[in-house]
């Protein structure tokens, strides 16, 4: 497994780690039945709730994703939803993972439910490192093997647990 590259050179900053975004006190289980506004404002108090954003934001926020969202759908079928906003309302990365066992519609292309959401909130000036985290997390999530893994087992410390090998992590950090 590759070792993430975590010495800053020149030209680039340490490579974000997953694990580091998506902490484990940021994980919500979804009911099915809930709408794509719900998940994303249980999502959104979740990371305020544990001081991940400031709380005078939080609505800003979710109105903000609400607005990108109705643009186009952040799911990208096969139960999976990455919504992703870069604002200057947040100073470091950080996010969210909804977890729906029984599967929520949030209105994917191929019509299937979805069953892992992905909120990721960006600092304003983070255009690159974004780019980085949400390649690196779409590619690790839509990685056919790891798909079926999770789906059969789809539990919040599965999840997180596969974030942190992903990033060659030992345990929890």
């Amino acid at each position: 497994m590759m070792q993430a590259n975590t010495t800053p050179t020149a030209d680039r900053s340490p490579e974000l780690r997953l694990a580091e975004i998506f902490r484990p006190d940021c994980i919500e289980i979804v009911r099915g039945g809930t709408g794509k506004r719900s998940v994303l404002s249980l999502l959104v108090r979740r990371l305020k709730k544990h001081d991940h954003i400031d709380r005078q934001h939080a609505e800003g926020i979710i109105n903000d994703l609400i607005s990108t969202e109705q643009h186009g759908t952040s799911a990208l079928g096969k139960g999976l939803a990455f919504p992703v906003l870069r604002t200057p309302d947040v100073h470091r990365f950080a996010g969210a993972i909804g977890v729906a066992p029984d599967g929520i519609n949030f209105g994917a292309a191929d019509g299937t439910s979805t069953k892992l959401v992905f909120l990721t909130l960006a600092p304003w000036e983070a255009r690159e490192e974004l780019t980085d985290v949400m390649s690196r997390l779409v590619a690790v999530m839509t990685d056919k093997a790891i798909g079926l893994q999770l789906h059969q087992r789809i539990r919040s410390e599965h999840v997180y647990q596969h974030l942190i090998a992903r990033d060659g992590l030992p345990g929890e950090p």
